[in-house]
């Protein structure tokens, strides 16, 4: 997927073994299910560790699945105190 690892989870195409990180497909799906709970809502908050480099790339695809569903995205950027 995004790492070239694999072309797709369903036909992965080669002798990868392991656990694979599914959040950004996931991000996604829980956007469009987020639509389907609540057809009016026209907007959707997103809190994201901006001191995480995976979480960028998830909210770039957050932003293109709310786009696509005609769904404005606030995200708010966060960082982790330890």
């Amino acid at each position: 997927m995004d790492s070239g690892l694999v072309a797709s989870l369903s036909r992965p195409g080669g002798n990868i073994t392991g656990v694979t990180q599914v959040r950004r497909e996931l991000s996604e799906k829980l956007l469009s299910l987020l639509r389907e709970l609540f057809p009016r809502a026209s907007s959707v908050a997103v809190l994201w560790d901006s001191t995480h480099p995976d979480h960028r790339v998830i909210l770039e695809h957050l932003q293109l699945a709310a786009r696509t569903l005609g769904v404005s995205l606030y995200s708010v950027p966060v960082q982790r105190h330890t």
